[in-house]
């Protein structure tokens, strides 16, 4: 059995060694170099000091010296921790003390003159110079065991402090794993996700990849549309593309007709990360009718717990699927006892599932209120019908009080974004001097210049409750979002 998606690197180096693992501006690396240059690269980070446990941070380049780099810190038995590829120094600093970090890889050094701590630096140019050339290396590497950390992995709570989620060589594995099946990949498909590198899903979709034998497509994010359909192009047979939703409605709005050129090529498409509107994913499959829309929910604490295929069952509205082996879905009220839950009665979800987190890195007192006896429980709220589906209704955290009644936000950007016009919405609760809080809608229209709050608002009343309808509407050029690509609440309840 094998123990990390690095022991399944070093497999298929032997086994299928002329196979590609990845594409990077359609230069193709086969295993076997892959494999070669994390050894050489391993052995460069070993001779310059770094230890076992040590803790080393990478800043996300979006590209293949990211990934060797990641894999050679775990095979000298480094814990990883990756940022992001625009990092504020202010952030670093933090993260760096957060972690007692011992090292810094990176294309450059400019980040590092607030960190407090002496930060071995490491250029991530020359170390790959050096991974290239084929040295003798005389260090017998030992394979990670599946129970040790092979990443400290950083997430914004709704606190908006960092939190640093330890996970495993065996969670990351099984979560790997599980989505592989899920998404029944074969390795003759090529996988497409322009996400960050360094994000969970990221680690998990790709892992999928590698454990598979398969070849993924490195993109640097999608603003170059022309990139992610020169990717598109490269693969000979199938396709699979890993999206978040912001992602998925650009292509939807700005290249329908490009992407239906696809057609009967593309195998599945990805998409989670965040809520997926039910009216994207009904124009996705009018788009691609034989293309499988698959939705999967999970969390960097727990992995993912399960997966949907829309194509099959269309008409569930907010429903992300069934429960993966090796998981159980658990619902349970404020006091974190359960609770039977229905569309009328929702509770708060908590899961059991072998994809475990090793707690929040340095916060016992955190992790203790999240991780209780093998259980995480989550913010998430929503239930399961009769039938085990599962329900994701809203975040707790995003609900919006307006007047003592609760109001869900997601709800109303479903209805808004039925109205053709509109490219994109969020709805945000906002102070008001005589109900203490009410709700604007802030859209952005396909059409700038063209708002007209006065027929939203009559389409909305068709469709909502009257408490559920924004009294203020606001038309703005595009929305925030985070840089894995959800939609950025958080600034906006700011």
């Amino acid at each position: 059995m094998m123990n990390s998606v690095l022991e399944h690197i070093k497999y298929y180096a032997t086994k299928i060694p002329e196979s590609e693992a990845f594409v990077y501006n359609d230069i193709p690396m086969n295993y076997q170099e892959f494999w070669n240059k994390i050894v050489n690269y391993a052995a460069f980070l070993h001779e310059s000091g770094i230890k076992h446990g040590y803790h080393v941070i990478i800043r996300n380049s979006q590209n293949d010296e990211y990934l060797i780099a990641y894999f050679a810190v775990q095979l000298v038995g480094g814990i990883v921790s990756g940022t992001e590829k625009n990092i504020p120094p202010e952030k670093l600093a933090e993260i760096a003390e957060q972690l007692d970090a011992d090292a810094f890889i990176s294309d450059n050094d400019t980040s590092l003159y607030l960190c407090k701590r002496s930060l071995i630096f490491f250029n991530q140019h020359e170390i790959l110079k050096r991974a290239s050339v084929q040295p003798e290396i005389n260090i017998k590497f030992k394979m990670p065991e599946r129970d040790s950390i092979a990443e400290i992995a950083f997430t914004i709570g709704t606190t908006g402090a960092s939190k640093g989620v330890q996970l495993s060589y065996g969670s990351i594995l099984i979560t790997a794993e599980k989505l592989a099946d899920a998404y029944n990949y074969q390795s003759n498909t090529l996988f497409i996700n322009p996400g960050p590198l360094n994000h969970v899903r990221g680690i998990w979709e790709n892992g999928a990849v590698l454990v598979r034998g398969g070849t993924f497509y490195l993109l640097e994010g999608m603003l170059d549309l022309r990139a992610f359909f020169r990717a598109m192009n490269y693969a000979k047979e199938k396709i699979a593309l890993c999206l978040v939703p912001s992602h998925m409605r650009s292509l939807i709005l700005f290249s329908a007709n490009e992407l239906k050129r696809f057609e009967g090529k593309i195998s599945f498409i990805t998409l989670g990360s965040a809520p997926v509107l039910d009216s994207d994913k009904e124009q996705l499959c009018s788009l691609l009718p034989s293309t499988r829309t698959l939705v999967v929910y999970g969390s960097s604490e727990c992995g993912i717990i399960t997966c949907y295929d829309f194509n099959l069952l269309q008409g569930l509205s907010n429903c992300v699927g069934k429960v993966l082996p090796g998981s159980e879905i658990l619902t349970v009220d404020e006091m974190h006892q359960p609770c039977h839950t229905s569309s009328s009665n929702t509770g708060l979800l908590a899961f059991r599932t072998t994809s475990l987190m090793n707690g929040y890195y340095g916060a016992p007192e955190l992790t203790n209120d999240v991780l209780v006896d093998g259980v995480v429980y989550t913010n998430d709220v929503g239930y399961i019908d009769d039938n085990g589906f599962l329900y994701i209704c809203e975040r707790k955290g995003d609900v919006i009080n307006i007047g003592g009644l609760k109001v869900s936000p997601l709800e109303i950007e479903n209805a808004a974004l039925l109205i053709d016009e509109i490219a994109d919405c969020i709805c945000i609760g906002v102070p008001d001097a005589v109900g203490g809080n009410t709700l604007k809608l802030l859209v952005v229209m396909k059409e700038k210049g063209t708002l007209d709050s006065k027929k939203i608002s009559s389409f909305l009343q068709k469709r909502l409750e009257a408490y559920k309808i924004p009294r203020k509407y606001e038309e703005i050029d595009k929305l925030a979002h985070t840089s894995n690509g959800k939609l950025d609440r958080k600034s906006y309840r700011k």
